[in-house]
């Protein structure tokens, strides 16, 4: 079953759209949504997009979630 299929899910529309929404944001997001649909995957926190607290927060998330 797949709960968020995209980062329009998560965010709220005028974010997405945003040309000021930082990069990072979104990919945090999109590596959120990707995690909620199942995915344990560590390897969402190597995109260099991502800040290195947000990546760091992604391998805890999926750390927590896996046990």
């Amino acid at each position: 079953m797949i709960l968020f299929d995209n980062m329009e899910s998560v965010l709220p529309d005028a974010e997405v759209k945003n040309p000021d929404t930082p990069d990072s944001l979104k990919r945090l997001m999109q590596a959120v949504a990707t995690i909620l649909n199942g995915s344990r995957d560590p390897a969402l926190a190597d995109d260099p997009a991502l800040h290195y607290a947000d990546a760091a927060e992604i391998l805890f998330l999926i750390e927590r979630l896996g046990k």
